[in-house]
Parts: structure tokens; C-alpha cells; sequence
């Protein structure tokens, strides 16, 4: 039971459960956030009833450095402390899995379920 960040394609392997009643479904909404603090980073959002695909692509260097950079205070989603904790876990999990990817380029597509 719970929700996830379900990959769909791509070159990076990494999917999320989010906190059961403590993290809400912003997986999408904080990846846009981070390509709108870098360059060479593309995020499309495409939205259901139960959920949406978020692709990514982006140069790896400047994924990182925009994960690195990136600073909440709470979450802009929600403006709960409990879902920034766990979102913060969730953006660090993620910087590891860009880390490991042996190419220059990262792309993926992912699924996150809303209910």
C-alpha cells in the first residue's frame, strides 16, 4: 500500500515510495523546480486522473549541480515540515541514482501515482 514514483524508461534506475500521511505526490512538481534552477535540464509534466509522467532530460553535471543547489524550507507542494524531510530524503536518493549513471546525458520517464 502507498504511493510511488514508478520508472517507466530511461537510463537512470530510481523509484520512490513516498511517507505514508507524511509525503504528498511531488516528485514532478520538485524535479520542474530543480531544471528551473539550472541550464541543460528539461522536465515535462503530463497529468491523469490517478497520476502523471514526469520526463527528464538533462546533462548530468548540471543536474547535479542543480540538485546540490536547490533549497526548500518547506514543501512548496503542501507547506508541511513532515513532506520537507521526507522530500529532501527523496532529492538526495535521487542525486545518488544521477551519480551512478555512466553517461553524460540522463533521461527518464517516470510515473507518479497521486492516490
Amino acid at each position: 500500500m502507498g504511493r510511488f514514483v514508478v520508472q517507466h524508461s530511461g537510463n537512470i534506475d530510481w523509484e520512490w515510495k513516498f511517507r505514508f500521511a507524511q509525503q504528498c505526490s511531488n516528485f514532478g512538481f520538485i524535479l520542474q523546480e530543480v531544471a528551473a534552477c539550472g541550464d541543460e535540464i528539461y522536465v515535462d509534466r503530463y497529468t491523469g486522473d490517478d497520476g502523471e509522467f514526469v520526463k527528464l532530460n538533462a546533462d548530468k553535471s548540471k543536474l547535479i549541480e542543480a540538485l546540490s543547489s536547490i533549497q526548500l524550507e518547506v514543501c512548496p507542494v503542501c507547506n508541511s515540515p513532515k513532506c520537507l524531510e521526507a522530500t529532501l530524503e527523496m532529492l538526495k536518493s535521487f542525486k545518488e541514482a544521477v551519480k551512478k549513471v555512466d553517461e553524460p546525458e540522463i533521461y527518464g520517464t517516470w510515473f507518479v501515482e497521486y492516490q
